[in-house]
């Protein structure tokens, strides 16, 4: 059945914030994990945190979320729709919101505690199948100090990640029942996921300080737009060497000569042959017999 599944998930859980606990050194010597159980105040703040680390993480299918009352002996409740929102690890029952009416209507409910013997599936799922996916990569667990005559004031914290807790059989196969072994197995697998972490935040950080590096130099070297006058940005034309600028004027200089020598030339021929004409076709006896001795001579 489900719900026994969800026990043994919140069961499992309890004795990762035990095991952390140990692991990271935030309890008094003389408390042991045999010894935790006997300290009423810090068994119930463990079972508490518990139940919400399943009802933040994992609690999120209205498929294994959802149950009908059953077999309560009061017929105004039995056949009624709930939901469950957090596991009392304490009373051994869940706290759950049941619908006043025979169908779902989240406008009319109540809260009740309800013991697992009288919740009935609201849809069958096959339980060695089905397996909770965790909502987000991690999480905080803040715990309240128990211990006010300790060396440490300060409230014991331990992050809880639903990988490691996947990978040694949280969800399927109820560590917390393995003994020793799986005690010092998950510290090994939680001290290596704490270097990874660790070793992630200093790269983090390296490459927070060089950015932070990099823009110091920007703006040691740079105003400001704010404070920088306005100006006008002008495309101005690249500039040439001067040799290449006597070479190009040289060029240009003997152009113009040629062509201005090659004018006269057209000119001087023109005139010539417009006076030849002229001679020739002339109708005056005085000026051929003269032009014919001017061209004699």
């Amino acid at each position: 059945m489900i719900i026994a599944k969800e026990v043994a998930i919140v069961l499992a859980i309890v004795w990762y914030i035990k095991v952390e606990l140990l692991r990271t050194e935030q309890l008094p010597s003389y408390i042991t994990y045999a010894n935790m159980d006997r300290i009423p105040k810090l068994k119930a703040d463990i079972q508490k945190q518990a139940s919400l680390v399943y009802s933040n993480l994992y609690r999120k299918d209205d498929k294994v979320n959802k149950f009908f009352m059953a077999d309560t002996g009061n017929s105004y409740l039995d056949g009624k729709v709930g939901r469950i929102s957090s596991y009392d690890a304490i009373r051994c029952c869940y706290v759950a919101h049941v619908c006043k009416t025979s169908q779902w209507d989240s406008s009319v409910l109540m809260e009740l505690s309800v013991s697992p013997q009288n919740m009935e599936p609201y849809t069958w799922v096959r339980t060695h199948i089905y397996s909770p996916s965790a909502a987000c990569d991690s999480c905080q667990i803040n715990l309240e100090n128990h211990f006010t005559s300790s060396i440490s004031s300060a409230a014991p914290t331990i992050t809880f990640w639903p990988c490691v807790f996947s990978e040694i059989g949280g969800l399927s196969q109820s560590p917390h029942t393995g003994g020793e072994y799986q005690r010092d197995k998950l510290m090994s697998m939680l001290n290596e996921r704490e270097k990874i972490a660790n070793e992630k935040a200093n790269q983090l950080y390296t490459q927070h300080l060089e950015l932070e590096k990099r823009l110091s130099k920007l703006y040691s070297t740079r105003q400001p737009v704010q404070k920088r006058p306005r100006s006008c940005i002008q495309r101005k034309k690249p500039t040439l060497k001067a040799s290449r600028v006597l070479q190009i004027k040289s060029v240009w200089d003997a152009k113009i000569k040629h062509f201005v020598s090659k004018a006269g030339q057209k000119r001087d021929h023109s005139r010539d042959k417009k006076n030849t004409s002229t001679c020739l076709h002339s109708h005056s006896p005085q000026l051929t017999i003269h032009c014919i001795l001017h061209a004699q001579i």
